[in-house]
């Protein structure tokens, strides 16, 4: 039973590690195909991408994208654009 028991936590563990390869791939596909909106658009082009972030990706994968957004971000603009989105999901109620 033991030796059962740790070939399913293995397989569980290639499982998440396979998912979260899919969503870093995800991600970058994202950014690469909206790569002027989010780095060199207008601020609404900008909040509109942050929605769809919100919106596409996983809490964790989004907050983890905007930290990296607001902290690169080479205007004030942005920075300021990119850092709400990130508070703004910090406070809002996590997923059930």
């Amino acid at each position: 039973m033991e030796m059962a028991d740790k070939q399913k936590e293995k397989e569980l563990a290639m499982l998440q590690a396979q998912k979260d390869r899919e969503w870093e791939l995800s991600k970058i596909r994202f950014i690469t195909e909206n790569q002027k909106a989010i780095f060199g658009g207008t601020e609404e082009q900008r909040k509109k991408m942050a929605t769809l972030i919100t919106t596409v990706f996983p809490r964790e994968i989004a907050e983890k994208l905007f930290a990296k957004l607001s902290a690169t971000a080479r205007s004030r603009s942005a920075k300021k654009t990119w850092g709400k989105a990130h508070h703004d999901l910090l406070i809002s109620p996590s997923d059930i």
